[in-house]
């Protein structure tokens, strides 16, 4: 018999409510990156199950040198400004992972894009984003479950960052969005 605790369920049940949040939002915003046609006919993103095990309670490693403007490439080939705030560091799967950690200039907002064994299988191609939760104490949320699509996933209108070679796992990362269509 498997006992789900009552934080495990409120868990899953946060993270399906912001699933269904995002679900909404492709199907009804005016900035969805479906056409409208293909929202029309939308019945929700694909998702791997929640589990737990890929959320994460992080400290960002950072050194003089890590910290530093970056020109990432994009999908058309142009290369946008971050900061390279620093790198994590997870055990998934009895593998140690680092993923570089990327900031926007002068906002608070984290990401780490990444790419892993699922990509082009049962994940987009081009890779996943995650956003990080800033908590006190240079402490961060990293939760997988949460892993999206970058808007090139959806339609080549958009111009979107390319995933840095250090970000690329060989560990399958079943978490968050799967493939489109």
């Amino acid at each position: 018999m498997n006992i789900i605790s009552d934080n495990e369920t409120k868990y899953v049940k946060e993270i399906q409510e912001i699933r269904n949040e995002i679900n909404r939002g492709f199907k009804e915003d005016k900035d969805s990156p479906l056409t409208s046609e293909e929202r029309s006919n939308f019945s929700g993103l694909d998702f791997f199950p929640i589990d737990e095990k890929y959320k994460f309670i992080c400290s960002i490693h950072q050194e003089s040198d890590l910290v530093k403007e970056v020109q990432l490439e994009t999908s058309k080939g142009d290369m946008r400004l971050f900061i390279k705030y620093g790198e994590l560091e997870l055990k998934i799967q009895d593998s140690t992972c680092q993923l570089g950690v990327f900031k926007v200039k002068d906002e608070e907002y984290y990401f780490v894009p990444f790419m892993d064994s699922t990509n082009g299988k049962e994940s987009y191609s081009g890779g996943r984003y995650v956003t990080l939760e800033k908590l006190e104490n240079n402490k961060f949320v990293l939760d997988l479950n949460l892993a999206y699509n970058p808007s090139c996933a959806y339609s080549h209108e958009y111009n979107c960052v390319l995933v840095p070679f250090e970000n690329r796992l060989s560990i399958p990362i079943e978490a968050g969005v799967k493939k489109f269509n």
